[in-house]
């Protein structure tokens, strides 16, 4: 059998492989987990367009929601001299 390769890793340390599928006329996006063996998968989830583009908007908002904050936590750590070298702010 091929092991197959994850799509990515997830922070459980689940490896999740994604491929289209095509079933009865229609095309859906799975998201599968790589079973213990590498070579066989379980379904986590089954999404149609209308699905994928929820979740999309999910992951979008996620992502700005986690780089505001990290920026927020970067930018309240720096000292002034930090700021200048780093965005070329004055140490007003």
């Amino acid at each position: 059998m091929t092991e197959l390769k994850p799509t990515f890793t997830d922070v459980d340390s689940r490896k999740i492989i994604t491929k289209l599928v095509d079933l009865n006329g229609f095309e859906y996006l799975s998201v599968e987990e790589i079973t213990d063996d590498g070579a066989s998968t379980k379904l986590l989830l089954r999404l149609n367009m209308y699905d994928a583009k929820r979740l999309s908007q999910a992951c979008e908002m996620f992502m700005q929601r986690s780089i505001a904050r990290n920026f927020a936590d970067l930018s309240g750590h720096l000292t002034p001299t930090d700021r200048v070298d780093i965005f070329g702010e004055d140490e007003d």
